[in-house]
């Protein structure tokens, strides 16, 4: 009799246990879906505020409600031929909240003007992306009216030849740039030259990858050789030396596919011509 009562009892409490366990195991999950409802995102920091502030955490919704995205849908087309150009201006755009749905190449890479054409009606969209843009709303030169009521954008922007003239984007461009590769050649067998002026043009954006004898010492002119054409790289070299980027005697485009560095700087005998690196030695001495 006593072992006939014994299996019941067992199999009432393996039942009991195991709704019990299945019990917290509900209690559990209704917990964490009710917490995740009524939470408004996950702490994060605010890239705009500064690192060691640690008392400003916000939530991913209270960053977008702070700079929410416009709803201004703009595309972007490569018409110069710059690798990257279209995705780096996209970048750009976006920091101004404004919502860049593709970038791609533009039918032909002979575009001389950046140019923003008006897809919708809605004036105060372009009025906005010329903003970020730095453009005169009515400046034809970089402003053409083509409402397409088809199109799935409110704004056209094709990058042209000129877009380093754009200033906004070309500062925020310069300041995404590092780890600009320059070589230094010694081609006026000045001891020590090529050093000194390594030393004087290594910054944050300019690495000096070496600086050693060019292939002679008979160079008179001083020489800057672009092996790439990315012309915001280039503009942040010329201003380091102080060059003029149209003086074709002092800037040359010789592009080298196999090379290291992005650009090459011959000194020739004329180095001390050359203010800022005169200056930089100058003050050496002193």
């Amino acid at each position: 009799m006593i072992n006939k009562k014994t299996k019941p009892q067992q199999s009432d409490l393996f039942y009991n246990i195991l709704i019990g366990v299945l019990s917290i195991l509900v209690v559990g999950f209704v917990y964490s879906f009710a917490k995740k409802s009524w939470s408004k995102g996950v702490y994060i920091q605010d890239p705009n505020i500064a690192l060691n502030t640690s008392s400003d955490e916000q939530s991913a919704v209270e960053i977008y409600e702070a700079n929410p995205i416009l709803d201004i849908k703009v595309e972007i087309l490569n018409g110069m031929g710059e690798k990257g150009i279209a995705a780096k201006t996209a970048d750009y755009l976006r920091t101004q909240n404004i919502d860049v749905i593709r970038w791609e190449n533009a039918d032909n890479f002979n575009y001389k003007n950046t140019t923003l054409i008006q897809r919708s009606n809605d004036t105060l969209h372009l009025a906005t992306v010329a903003k970020a843009l730095g453009f005169d709303s009515n400046a034809k030169e970089h402003i053409i009216f083509q409402p397409n009521e088809s199109a799935d954008v409110d704004l056209t922007l094709i990058i042209g030849k000129d877009y380093n003239s754009v200033k906004p984007l070309n500062t925020y461009l310069a300041n995404q740039i590092q780890n600009i590769k320059v070589e230094i050649l010694n081609g006026c067998g000045v001891k020590k030259i090529a050093h000194k002026v390594a030393d004087f043009l290594s910054s944050d954006q300019i690495e000096v990858v070496r600086s050693e004898n060019a292939d002679n010492f008979k160079y008179t002119k001083t020489v800057l050789l672009a092996r790439s054409d990315n012309k915001t790289t280039l503009d942040i070299v010329n201003r380091a030396l102080k060059f003029d980027s149209t003086n074709q005697d002092r800037v040359k485009l010789q592009p080298k596919s196999n090379s290291d560095v992005d650009y090459t700087l011959i000194l020739g005998s004329d180095y001390n011509s050359i203010n800022s690196i005169s200056s930089y030695l100058s003050n050496l001495n002193h």
